[in-house]
């Protein structure tokens, strides 16, 4: 969705005001804002926003049933490139979403914004300020899109830390059918371990051609915590896939010493079809909190030697490259 920032601000303004005074409980106002020197080869260096969102979330108790509620506006701009160039200046809404809750009947979610598959699997392995699955990056090998628009989803109640997921998703209302991607999931979450196992089904319609097949998707993730330290993995498998049939495995982790928190992560991407090559992208980090609200970071990405960096099966015909990342991260 795309509109003027004006009016996209003005509307948050106003959406604060009226839940302020229609509930009990005040919104929660929030946002971020990173900015970033890049090197990227084959570029000149770049000073860009990377990343800007303000929005408001809060929740409200009306009795049997909980109301969380997000709206969130997002802004990103690329200072080196000139304005009259079409990415040069970029605003939308990011999330728009409200979740209905009871003690004995699960979930309900519907609206646009970060899909679930995404914070339950995909968010563990995809910890890095500028390299990572957001629009604006281009460094994820993994096929797994992190928003969708008009989302309807159902949680079950928990039971010894284990629920369940069904979600569909429908970006396309003009191609016959109700329910373009459809999520089934699986999870067991405790205080520092996950286990998540996702199935994603893509109606043939939805894919570029037409295929003979719906395109599927299973993803494994897991996580664990232990005092400073922190690992996570994912495995992706895209079956039927109009862009090759290929395994995603990641793996990252992270460190904490005081104010500073170093990362390491790795993925490789392998394909079926011997003519394709296999990808493979190392990522490192450090970063240093001068507060809660404000820190910086050094962030380097590699692509080993077999990757292809400018491969149109690439995230969507997107160029990889390796690059070096100085940044600013304020949050609000």
């Amino acid at each position: 969705m795309q509109l003027k920032h004006p009016l996209l601000f003005s509307t948050l303004a106003l959406c604060t005001t009226s839940v302020a005074a229609t509930t009990f409980e005040t919104p929660n106002f929030y946002g971020d804002i990173l900015g970033q020197v890049r090197w990227e080869a084959g570029q000149d260096y770049q000073s860009e926003i990377h990343r800007a969102n303000a929005g408001i979330k809060g929740k409200h108790d009306a009795g049997l049933v909980n109301v969380f509620y997000k709206l969130e506006a997002e802004y990103s701009e690329d200072l080196t490139q000139k304005i009259i160039e079409e990415q040069a200046f970029d605003t939308r809404v990011s999330e728009a979403n409200l979740v209905l809750t009871t003690k004995d009947l699960g979930g309900i979610y519907f609206g646009n914004g970060t899909t679930g598959t995404y914070k339950d699997l995909y968010s563990r392995v995809d910890i890095f300020e500028s390299n990572n699955m957001h629009r604006s990056s281009n460094a994820a090998l993994f096929r797994q899109g992190k928003a969708g628009n008009n989302q309807l989803a159902y949680m079950t109640p928990k039971w010894n830390g284990v629920y369940a997921k069904i979600a569909a998703i429908s970006p396309n209302n003009n191609n016959g059918e109700d329910i373009d991607i459809l999520g089934l999931r699986l999870l067991y979450v405790t205080d520092n371990f996950d286990l998540v196992l996702n199935r994603a089904q893509v109606d043939k319609k939805q894919l570029p051609g037409h295929q003979n097949e719906d395109y599927v998707r299973y993803a494994l993730s897991s996580s664990y915590t232990w005092d400073k330290f922190y690992i996570g993995g994912l495995i992706e498998l895209n079956i039927d896939d109009p862009q090759g049939v290929s395994a995603v495995y990641g793996l990252a982790g992270k460190y904490s010493l005081d104010k500073l928190t170093f990362k390491l992560g790795a993925q490789h991407k392998a394909f079926d079809d011997s003519n394709k090559e296999s990808q493979t992208l190392y990522l490192a980090s450090l970063n240093y909190a001068f507060s809660h609200q404000f820190s910086t970071y050094v962030e380097v990405a590699e692509y080993a030697e077999d990757s292809v960096t400018n491969d149109p099966a690439n995230n969507n015909g997107e160029n990889r490259n390796d690059n070096i990342n100085i940044g600013l991260h304020f949050k609000f």
